[in-house]
C-alpha cells in the first residue's frame, strides 16, 4: 500500500479510537444533567400538593381560632386561608400539569371530596359575619376529612412521582447509553470501511493486472476471429481492422485507418438507400439503442460486391473521458443467399405442382360428376318404368354404387375448395333442434339394421333458432353420425347438444358430441383420423367403406366456421 494510503488509513484510526473515548463520558454528563432537571420538576410538583395539606390545616386553625374569639380580624383570617385553599385546589383543576394527575382513580376521590367541600361551604364563607360565626362549627366540622384527603394526594403523589423519576432516569440512561453503542458501531462501521477500502485497493490492482490479461486475451480473438470486426469513433472514421477483415475486404489496415467505413467498405453513394439504411444504423447505435443486425452490400478493394450481415454495437471502453467507440461484426453471406434463392425455388416449384393437383382434381371431379348425374337420372327413369324384381334389385345396386361414387367425387371437390380457400361458410337463421332430428332420422334406418340405438339427447334443452351455416354443419352432423352406426354393431349411439357459456366477444357457442358403444379408435390413432386418405381397418372383416376424406373435410368445415372439431376414445 502506498504511504499516503497508509497516512489516511493511521488518521481515521486515531479519530474513530478518540471518539470511542469521549462519547461515553458525554453520555453520562448529559444523564446528570437530565436527573437533576427531573428532580427539580418533580419536587416543585410534589410541593404544591403538600401545600394544600398545609392551607388546609391554617384554615382549621383559623376556624379554631375564631370560634374562640368571633371577632372580625379572626374571621376575615378564616376568609383568606379558604380562599387561599380555594385558590389552590382551583389551580390544580385547571393546570395542565396537574388535570391529567387528577384524573385517575387515585387521585380522583380525594380531590373530589374537597372540591365538593369547597362548593358547599363558599355561601357561609361569603356571608355576614354573624352567620359564619354562628356556623363556625359546620365549616369546621369536615375539615379532619378534607386533610385526611389532601394527605392522600400528596402521599400517592410522592409515591406516583418516584416511580415516574425513577422511570424517567432508567428510561434516558438506556436511550443515552444505546445512542452511545450504536456511535461507537458507527465509528467502528467507518474503521472496518477504512480497511475494507485498503483491502479493496490491493484487490483492484489484481484487478488491473487481469484486465491487462483479459485485454491481451481479447487481442487475440480479435485477431483470429473468422469474422470481420471494423471499429470506428463516432465520426464513422476506421480505427482497428483485425486480419479476416483485411482477408474479406482485400485490404490492409494500413491502408483502410483514418477512413470512412460506410464510403470505404460498402457500395452505392451516399444518398442511396442501401447507404442511408446503413447510416441509420450507424447513427442509433451512437444514439444508445440496443445493437442492430443489418444486411448490406459490401464492396472489396478490386470494386466487386458481395452480400454481407452486420451487427453493429456501441462499445463504452472504461475510464474517464474515454471515446466511445462503434465496432461492427460483419460476415460474406453469399453462399446463404445461394442456398436461400435455391429453397425459393424449391418452394415455388412446390407450390406450382400443388396448385396443379389441386387444379386437376377440381376439373376431374367436375368431369366426372357431369356423366354420373346423366347415369343416376337415367337409372331413375328407368324405375319408373315396369321392372320384373331382378331388374329392380339391379337397378337399385346400380342406384347405390353411383351414390358411393358421386360422394367420393363431392369428397375430392370439397378438398379441393377446402386447399384453394374457396370453403365460405353461407349464413342463415334456422332450427338447429331440426336438423339434429333430420340427421338421425337419416341415419336411423342403418342403425337399425347394424341393431343399433340412435338417439338425440339435448343436455340443456331445446337450442330453437340460431345462425349458421345449415348446410355444413348438417354435413358435419352426417359424416360424424354415419361413421359411428359404421363402427357400431348392437350398441347405443347418442347425438348430444348443449349450450356452452358465451365467447368472450359474447358469440353463443354450441357443442355437438357424437358418442357411441362401437370399437373404438387406439389413442395414437386420435389424430391422425382427420387426416386426408386415412382409413383404419381395426375390425367387421373392413365391411365400412369410405375414401378417408370425411372428417378431414369436417374439420375444414369446422374451422373455416370458426369451430374445432375432436375426438376422444375409451
Amino acid at each position: 500500500m502506498p504511504p499516503l494510503r497508509w497516512l489516511r488509513f493511521g488518521a481515521t484510526a486515531t479519530v474513530a479510537a478518540i471518539c470511542l473515548a469521549v462519547i461515553p463520558f458525554l453520555a453520562l454528563e448529559v444523564r446528570d444533567r437530565l436527573d437533576a432537571l427531573e428532580r427539580a420538576n418533580s419536587d416543585n410538583t410534589q410541593w404544591v400538593l403538600m401545600q394544600t395539606e398545609v392551607e388546609v390545616l391554617r384554615l382549621q386553625a383559623a376556624i379554631l381560632a375564631a370560634r374562640d374569639d368571633p371577632a372580625p380580624a379572626n374571621l376575615e383570617e378564616v376568609r383568606r386561608w379558604f380562599n387561599v385553599l380555594y385558590s389552590r385546589v382551583s389551580m390544580l383543576q385547571e393546570s395542565p400539569v396537574y388535570a391529567p394527575l387528577l384524573s385517575t382513580p387515585d387521585y380522583s376521590s380525594s380531590y373530589d371530596g374537597i372540591r365538593a367541600y369547597l362548593d358547599r361551604t363558599v355561601a357561609l364563607i361569603d356571608s355576614p359575619d354573624t352567620i359564619l360565626a354562628a356556623r363556625l362549627a359546620e365549616v369546621g366540622r369536615d375539615l379532619p376529612d378534607i386533610r385526611a384527603a389532601s394527605r392522600s394526594m400528596t402521599l400517592n403523589a410522592l409515591s406516583d412521582f418516584a416511580a415516574q423519576s425513577d422511570m424517567n432516569r432508567e428510561s434516558i440512561a438506556w436511550t443515552l447509553a444505546i445512542l452511545a453503542l450504536a456511535v461507537s458501531v458507527l465509528l467502528l462501521v467507518a474503521v472496518a470501511a477504512a480497511i475494507i477500502m485498503a483491502w479493496q485497493s490491493a484487490r483492484s490492482q489484481a484487478q488491473a493486472r487481469e484486465l491487462r490479461r483479459t485485454g491481451t486475451r481479447l487481442a487475440t480473438i480479435f485477431a483470429t476471429s473468422a469474422d470481420a470486426i471494423v471499429v470506428t469513433g463516432p465520426d464513422g472514421a476506421i480505427r482497428d481492422f483485425n486480419p479476416a477483415a483485411e482477408r474479406i475486404f482485400g485490404q490492409s489496415a494500413a491502408q483502410v485507418l483514418g477512413r470512412d467505413a460506410a464510403a470505404t467498405l460498402f457500395s452505392g453513394t451516399p444518398d442511396a438507400p442501401q447507404q442511408g439504411a446503413l447510416l441509420a444504423a450507424l447513427r442509433g447505435t451512437q444514439a444508445g439503442t440496443t445493437p442492430v443486425r443489418i444486411e448490406a452490400d459490401a464492396r472489396r478493394a478490386d470494386g466487386t460486391t458481395f452480400p454481407a450481415e452486420l451487427s453493429v454495437a456501441r462499445a463504452s471502453p472504461p475510464g474517464e473521458g474515454s471515446e466511445d467507440l462503434i465496432v461492427a461484426f460483419l460476415r460474406d453471406i453469399s453462399d446463404r443467399r445461394a442456398a436461400e434463392r435455391d429453397l425459393t425455388r424449391a418452394l415455388d416449384h412446390a407450390l406450382a405442382g400443388e396448385k396443379a393437383k389441386a387444379e386437376f382434381l377440381a376439373v376431374m371431379s367436375h368431369e366426372m360428376r357431369t356423366p354420373l348425374n346423366g347415369l343416376m337420372g337415367s337409372i331413375e327413369l328407368m324405375r319408373q318404368g315396369g321392372l320384373t324384381p331382378a331388374q329392380a334389385e339391379l337397378l337399385q345396386i346400380m342406384q347405390a354404387t353411383g351414390d358411393i361414387l358421386l360422394g367420393h367425387v363431392n369428397s375430392v371437390l370439397d378438398v379441393s375448395r377446402a386447399e384453394a380457400g374457396g370453403l365460405r361458410p353461407d349464413t342463415a337463421d334456422f332450427d338447429l333442434d331440426r336438423l339434429v332430428e333430420e340427421v338421425a332420422a337419416n341415419q336411423q334406418g342403418l342403425a337399425a339394421a347394424a341393431g343399433n340405438r340412435l338417439r338425440v339427447l339435448p343436455l340443456s334443452g331445446p337450442i330453437g333458432q340460431v345462425s349458421g351455416d345449415r348446410g355444413r354443419i348438417g354435413q358435419i352432423l352426417l359424416n360424424l353420425v354415419g361413421n359411428a352406426v359404421k363402427f357400431t354393431r348392437n350398441g347405443e349411439i347418442t347425438v348430444e347438444t348443449e349450450r356452452l357459456a358465451p365467447a368472450p366477444d359474447g358469440t353463443q357457442r354450441i357443442e355437438f358430441r357424437v358418442t357411441d358403444t362401437g370399437i373404438g379408435i387406439a389413442e395414437a390413432d386420435l389424430d391422425r383420423i382427420f387426416d386426408d386418405f386415412v382409413t383404419l381397418d381395426p375390425s367387421y372383416g373392413r365391411s365400412a367403406g369410405g375414401t378417408g376424406l370425411g372428417l378431414g373435410i369436417a374439420r375444414r368445415l369446422a374451422r373455416a366456421m370458426g369451430g374445432e372439431i375432436g375426438a376422444e376414445s375409451e
